[in-house]
């Protein structure tokens, strides 16, 4: 009695690359020139933590090949404070110019557009 071994079949991608993880009420909504400087200070940010964080795991582990990982970690705290004064600098610039009325005017249009349902390969036009 020979044993039926089971065969294993491939789930489909195209409905998870077609369809956005993050649900349609927790996205951002997307801004066409809201406060560029903020932007560029934000993905700088993230950056940045990213580089601590890989940073206080090597120091962690031990497993660091660089010697100036203590060094390599002061520098990176010292630029997440600094890039993080600047987003929040960026900011208050942002909202007084929209108090005094110097602000650009924005389009504010969600990200995902409503009248297409996600998955369906619809466009906007």
């Amino acid at each position: 009695m020979t044993a039926e071994t089971p065969t294993i079949e491939p789930v489909p991608l195209a409905h998870i690359t077609s369809v956005s993880m993050i649900p349609r009420e927790r996205q951002r909504e997307f801004v066409a020139e809201m406060d560029t400087k903020g932007e560029i200070f934000r993905s700088e940010y993230r950056r940045v933590k990213l580089l601590i964080e890989m940073l206080e795991f090597r120091a962690e582990k031990n497993r660091s090949i660089y010697r100036d990982v203590p060094a390599r970690l002061r520098e990176a705290r010292q630029k997440k404070r600094t890039m993080k004064r600047m987003m929040i600098e960026a900011l208050r610039k942002h909202k007084e110019d929209v108090r005094t009325g110097k602000a650009i005017s924005v389009d504010k249009e969600p990200v995902v557009p409503t009248n297409s349902a996600p998955g369906t390969g619809q466009t906007r036009e």
